[in-house]
C-alpha cells in the first residue's frame, strides 16, 4: 500500500530564519528563490524525474510564522507532514502543517506541531 501524495506542500515555520530555508531548499531541491516583494521569495526546484517544483517562501504569514510551499505533487515528500519532519530534523525550530488534505476555503480543524523533537496536535486558529 503506498501513501497518498497530496498535489502541494505547504509548512509554516517559526525560528527559523528565510536565509536557513532558501538553503535547505537548495540543498533538497537545487531550487533557487529570487526576492519577489517584501518578505516573499520565489522560485523553481526540481523534484522527482526532474520535474520542475515552482517553490514560494511568504515571511510573516501567520502568527509570525512563514509559510512554505511547493506547488508540486513531485516534491521528494508525498504529504506535508514528511517535508515538516524532514524540514524539523534539518533546522529545528517550530514546524506546523495540516495534517491531511484539505478544500481551498476550508480551515483545518487542527495542525500538526513539531517543536524539541515532539510532535503533538493543535487547534491554531
Amino acid at each position: 500500500m503506498s501513501i497518498e501524495r497530496f498535489p502541494d506542500i505547504e509548512v509554516y515555520v517559526k525560528g527559523i530564519t528565510t536565509d536557513a530555508l532558501l538553503a535547505w531548499l537548495q540543498d533538497t531541491l537545487q531550487a533557487t528563490l529570487t526576492p519577489a516583494g517584501k518578505g516573499h521569495w520565489r522560485g523553481e526546484g526540481q523534484g522527482e524525474g526532474g520535474a520542475v517544483v515552482p517553490c514560494m517562501i511568504m515571511e510573516k504569514a501567520a502568527d509570525g510564522f512563514t509559510s512554505l510551499s511547493m506547488d508540486s505533487d513531485a516534491t521528494p515528500w508525498p504529504r506535508d507532514i514528511d517535508c515538516a519532519r524532514a524540514l524539523h530534523a534539518a533546522l529545528g525550530g517550530e514546524v506546523r502543517c495540516s495534517p491531511g488534505g484539505w478544500l481551498p476555503g476550508e480551515e483545518p480543524e487542527c495542525y500538526i506541531r513539531l517543536i524539541n523533537g515532539e510532535e503533538s496536535t493543535l487547534l491554531w486558529q
